[in-house]
């Protein structure tokens, strides 16, 4: 018992310990926030993001909130085997105007140490890119933290020399979100987009299910023996 007591008397001290220790790490070096708030309804890190038209961006709040929105991951090492950008310049003509209007595409490299914005610009160049599709980069930490929000495991190499990825799609208003395969036809791929994107409600809806037992009461007894 006497030993115990002991213990404990030394606990609060550690525990201050402990605090001063996490203080001056903190005061040396920036956070990175790569926790989730499963509070919020789209529950995206806090992560800023350097596009290739040298923009300085807040992912969600700039990029993602309040949009519909395409997002993918690419790096411009790996397009010559797996041309993920490629079919993401199909989806960006499919969906013609309305690219920068109704839709953004927003492309995360996962190299960011050889991916900067100026390597970003001249790739963004070759392919002719519109607005409205934007190519970002971050730091490591923030990268595995947007991945791991979109649920995106490693790429699944296939026979060894195809690998399957996939695109999310999703209302940033609704946080509705999906995903399809980068291997689809284009043309689905942009009509998948369509299912998230805002519309007039249909006139003259009615309710499913059973008819409401106040309806035509005047016309339909209630009395059994009748």
């Amino acid at each position: 018992m006497h030993n115990r007591r002991e213990f404990l008397k030394t606990v609060p001290v550690a525990a201050a310990g402990c605090l001063a220790v996490g203080a001056l790490e903190a005061t040396a070096r920036p956070v990175i926030q790569t926790s989730i708030d499963i509070r919020q309804r789209d529950a995206f890190p806090a992560a800023t993001v350097y596009s290739h038209l040298g923009e300085t961006l807040q992912f969600y709040e700039n990029l993602i909130r309040g949009r519909v929105s395409m997002v993918n991951f690419m790096s411009i090492a790996d397009e010559a085997a797996f041309p993920v950008t490629a079919f993401m310049a199909k989806v960006a003509d499919q969906l013609g105007d309305r690219l920068g209007r109704d839709v953004f595409i927003h492309s995360i490299t996962s190299d960011p140490q050889r991916d900067t914005p100026k390597a970003l610009l001249a790739f963004a160049r070759e392919f002719g890119v519109r607005d409205g599709w934007r190519f970002v980069t971050s730091s490591q930490e923030e990268t595995v933290a947007l991945s791991t929000r979109l649920y995106r495991h490693p790429p699944a190499r296939v026979a060894t020399t195809k690998k399957v990825d996939v695109v999310f799609y999703g209302n940033g208003v609704a946080g509705v979100w999906g995903t399809f395969p980068v291997n689809i036809d284009p043309a689905d791929a942009a009509d998948r987009i369509s299912w998230v994107m805002p519309r007039e409600r249909a006139a003259g809806l009615r309710r499913a299910g059973p008819r409401r037992l106040d309806e035509g009461a005047d016309t339909v007894s209630h009395n059994r023996g009748a």
